[in-house]
This record gives structure tokens, sequence and C-alpha cells, in this order.
């Protein structure tokens, strides 16, 4: 089985991004695979890692993207973004709303912990070991909201990944709604559908680094807006 890394470490080698943006640092595992020519940055309000400082935004990812929508901060557009914070739903959903403004097209975003493996896991309140929360409803948001997206779940250890494709820096679809869908979907109740438990929608990591490097030949083919001469 791939782990989350060493998914992400060859998503990397892959897109090669000019410009990596993080959510939920901790460690800063997942950002040191950043490659040497990529700008990367991570957001976390308490990392647990000091060597990483020069590339680490001490603050919330409501803090920072709140700054960016008021121009207050201006990152570098994003080819690929990671977001593994807060894991519940609501923080998941305005993590990506962020995320995508500040997106350069062709570009991807990765959910982190969308496959718990259990209920336990993915209740909201945090239990010991592995903890999803409730992240695994993303998949279910984006599908129904935002028909333009491509989802790809990814059957990786140890609680799989969410890859999405084809973002629209411009939609403002989701903040539309995101009210009502956080009211909506944050309940305690909900018991995790067996198809998530039992990963039978998952893509294998092999095949879906392959489909992403499809579609990223196929756009990458495709000539900007500058190169088109009217």
């Amino acid at each position: 089985m791939v782990t989350r890394h060493e998914f992400l470490a060859s998503l990397h080698e892959l897109l090669k991004p000019k410009c990596y943006l993080e959510v939920g640092v901790q460690y800063g595992t997942s950002l040191r695979l950043a490659g040497p020519d990529t700008i990367a940055w991570g957001i976390d309000p308490n990392p647990l890692c000091t060597d990483l400082d020069h590339a680490i935004l001490r603050m919330t990812s409501d803090q920072f993207f709140g700054q960016a929508a008021a121009s207050t901060v201006n990152p570098a557009p994003i080819d690929l973004g990671f977001i593994d914070g807060m894991h519940l739903v609501e923080y998941a959903l305005r993590g990506f709303i962020g995320m995508e403004r500040l997106s350069s097209p062709p570009g991807g975003v990765v959910f982190d912990d969308v496959l718990p493996r259990n209920q336990a896991e993915a209740a909201r309140e945090q239990c010991p070991g592995d903890w999803t929360g409730d992240v695994w409803r993303i998949e279910e948001i984006l599908a129904k909201f935002r028909l333009d997206l491509d989802l790809l779940p990814v059957d990786t250890l140890p609680t799989g990944l969410l890859v999405v494709t084809h973002l629209d820096p411009d939609n403002r679809r989701l903040t539309e709604f995101a009210d009502d869908i956080a009211s909506r979907w944050p309940e305690e109740d909900t018991v995790v559908p067996a198809h998530i438990l039992d990963r039978r929608h998952a893509w294998r990591p092999d095949a879906a680094l392959e489909a992403i490097a499809t579609w990223w030949r196929i756009v990458s083919a495709q000539p900007t807006q500058q190169e088109v001469v009217p």
C-alpha cells in the first residue's frame, strides 16, 4: 500500500508546481516534499517543527484566506494545495474556497483524511490515534455544488486522499451556498456510508497518478490567454 506522503511525493514530481500551499503543517513531513524549485508555504497556528519557520505562516487558515481576500497578503498563484488542517468539514470547505481563489489554473488541491476506516475515526470529537473527523463529507459537497470539478478519491494509507482538479478561481458557487452547506452537513449522528469505509469507489494510487498525468499533459498543452494571438 502507498502512504499519503509517498503519493504526495509522486504528485510533486509529476506536477512540479511553482507554488505550493499547505494548510496544517504539524511536523512538516508533507511540506518538505516540495521540490527545490517550488515556492512552498505552510499555514499552521501551532506547528511542531522549527526547521521550516521560514516557510510557515503562524496563523489559522481562516485568518490567512481572510487577509488574502482583503489583499493584505499576496501569495503567488497556487499550482498545488494540500488541506490537512482542522478535521471538520466546514473548515475543509472554507480552506478549499480560499485556496481555489488563489489557484493558478490548471492546478489541483488535495484533501487528506477523506476515507475513515471506522465510525470512531470519523466522529467530530477527536479520538485517540488516527482521526479523520467528518472531512469525508467534502467529496459529497463538491460533487453536489461543483459539477465542473474532477474528484479523484485515492486509496492511500492511512486515511485516504481526495485529489480535486479543474479549479476555477473565478467560481463563487461554493461561497454563495457556504452558510447553507455549513448548517446542513455537520450532523453528529450521520453514519459514514459503507462505500467510504470499504473504499470501493477509491482509485488505486498508481491508477490515480496515471489519470492525473493524462490530465496534466492535456491541460499543459493548451495555450494560456497570454499565448493566444487575437
